[in-house]
C-alpha cells in the first residue's frame, strides 16, 4: 500500500472509531459489534505501524477509552486504569509467550472468564467501601459511588480487609435481568437496549441510584490496583485473597504453566467471543493475501490433483486446510500431497461446492469448523449459499 492510500484509509477508519468511542462510551449505544470494532481498531495499528509518520497524538490508538460524562462527578484515579490487550489468534498467544521466555522469564498463566460490561473501579479504607469510579479515559473517570452502593451484589464492608485497597472489576448485566429489562422497556414503549454490555453501562451511570438498584447488576472483580497492609505476589494470589474477603471473583480461574495448556483451557471453554476473535484473524490474512496450506489427493483417471475430502462421524464431507506446515505435519500420516492457496479463494471456492459442508481447519489440533454460515460471516461480499 502506498502512503497516500494508507493516509486515506487511515483517516476512515479513525473516523468510524472515534464515532463508535462516543457511542460506546458516552452513550452507551455502540453501532459496531465487538469483533468489528477490534478488527478495525487491530487495521489501524497495523497501518501506523506500517506508516509511524502517520501516528497522531489524538489517534484512537493512543487513547485508553471515553471521556468522563458530564453528569456526573469527575475522580482522577491514582493508578491509570489501562485497556486490556485483545489476541486474535492462538499463535499471538504463542509469540506473546516466546517474548517473555526470551527476556528470561519464566511465565505463570492464569486463565479465568472475561465478562463484558463496564469497567469500576472500587476503594475500601479499613474494609468501608469509600468510592467507586469508571475507567472513563483511564486517567479521569466518574463518580458513581452512590449507585455502586445501589448494587446488592458489591460487598459495602469487608471482613478482615487491609488498611487500604483497590480493585478493579467489571460491572455486568446477569441476561436473566437483561431480558427482564428489556420486557418492561418494551411495555413502557422505550426502545430496549441493545445487548446487557449497554445496559449494565447505562444502568451504572444513571443519576437516581435506585434506578441503579432495580437493573439486577453485578460485578466480577479481577485486577488488585493498590493495596496497604498486605503484600501480594502473584495474580491467582490476589485473586484467591479478593475472594477470601468476600469480593465476588471469576466463578472459574485456574494456574498453568505453559501457553499450550492455556490455550487448551480456551479451546474447551470456546465462546462467541473466541469465535469472533478467530474469524477475524482469518479475515485479517485474507487482507494481507495469507495462505492456507490445502489436502489435496490424486483425482481417478486425470492426472490432475483435487481438493482432498474427509467425512465427519455423522457422514458430513469437508475439504480441510491448515494455518501452518506446522499444524499439518502433527497428521503427516494422514497427508500425502499439500499446496498453498489463497485463503480468500478456498473460501469462495467452498461457499460454490455444493457435496461440502466447509472446511475444517487445523484438523489433528486446534480444531475450527468453518460451515458455510461462517464462511458468509468472513466473506460479506459472498452470495447467499442455500
Amino acid at each position: 500500500m502506498e502512503l497516500e492510500q494508507a493516509k486515506k484509509r487511515v483517516e476512515e477508519l479513525r473516523a468510524v472509531i472515534e464515532k463508535n468511542n462516543r457511542l460506546y462510551y458516552d452513550q452507551d449505544a455502540p453501532e459496531l459489534e465487538d469483533f468489528e470494532y477490534d478488527a478495525l481498531t487491530r487495521e489501524l495499528k497495523e497501518l501506523e505501524a506500517q506508516f509511524p509518520q502517520l501516528v497522531t497524538a489524538s489517534s484512537p490508538t493512543q487513547k485508553v477509552g471515553g471521556t468522563a460524562s458530564s453528569k456526573l462527578p469527575k475522580v482522577t484515579h491514582a493508578v491509570k486504569m489501562e485497556s486490556l490487550l485483545d489476541a486474535f489468534s492462538y499463535d499471538e498467544l504463542r509469540d506473546f509467550d516466546r517474548r517473555v521466555r526470551e527476556a528470561g522469564i519464566e511465565p505463570e498463566y492464569v486463565v479465568e472468564i472475561k465478562i463484558d460490561g463496564l469497567s469500576c473501579s472500587l476503594e475500601y479504607e479499613n474494609g468501608e467501601l469509600v468510592r467507586a469510579s469508571t475507567r472513563g479515559d483511564g486517567v479521569v473517570g466518574e463518580d458513581v459511588t452512590a449507585n455502586v452502593r445501589a448494587i446488592r451484589s458489591i460487598p459495602k464492608k469487608l471482613k478482615d480487609a487491609p488498611e487500604f485497597l483497590e480493585v478493579r472489576g467489571e460491572v455486568y448485566m446477569p441476561h436473566g435481568a437483561f431480558q427482564k429489562l428489556c420486557a418492561e422497556q418494551e411495555l413502557q414503549g422505550a426502545a430496549p437496549f441493545k445487548n446487557p454490555r449497554n445496559a449494565a453501562a447505562g444502568s451504572l451511570r444513571q443519576k437516581d441510584a435506585k434506578i441503579t438498584g432495580s437493573r439486577g447488576l453485578s460485578i466480577f472483580v479481577f485486577n488488585v490496583q493498590q493495596i496497604r497492609g498486605k503484600t501480594l505476589t502473584k495474580h491467582a494470589e490476589s485473586l484467591d485473597y479478593l475472594k477470601s474477603l468476600g469480593l465476588p471473583v471469576s466463578p472459574r480461574y485456574h494456574i498453568v504453566h505453559d501457553i499450550e495448556q492455556a490455550i487448551a483451557a480456551l479451546q474447551q471453554n470456546a465462546t462467541p467471543e473466541l469465535l469472533a476473535h478467530a474469524l477475524t484473524a482469518i479475515r485479517r490474512r485474507i487482507r494481507e493475501n495469507g495462505q492456507f496450506v490445502v489436502a489435496v489427493e490424486p483425482n481417478p483417471g486425470t492426472t490432475q490433483m483435487s481438493l482432498k475430502v474427509v467425512q465427519t462421524p455423522d457422514g458430513r464431507a469437508w475439504w480441510y486446510a491448515f494455518t501452518s506446515f506446522e499444524e499439518e505435519m502433527r497428521g503427516a500420516e494422514q497427508v500425502q500431497s499439500t499446496f498453498m492457496a489463497d485463503i480468500g479463494k478456498l473460501l469462495e471456492t467452498a461457499l460454490t461446492v455444493p457435496e461440502i459442508e466447509g472446511i475444517i481447519l487445523n484438523p489433528w489440533h486446534r480444531t475450527l469448523m468453518l460451515d458455510k454460515t461462517l464462511i458468509q460471516i468472513i466473506l460479506p461480499e459472498s452470495p447467499v449459499v442455500s
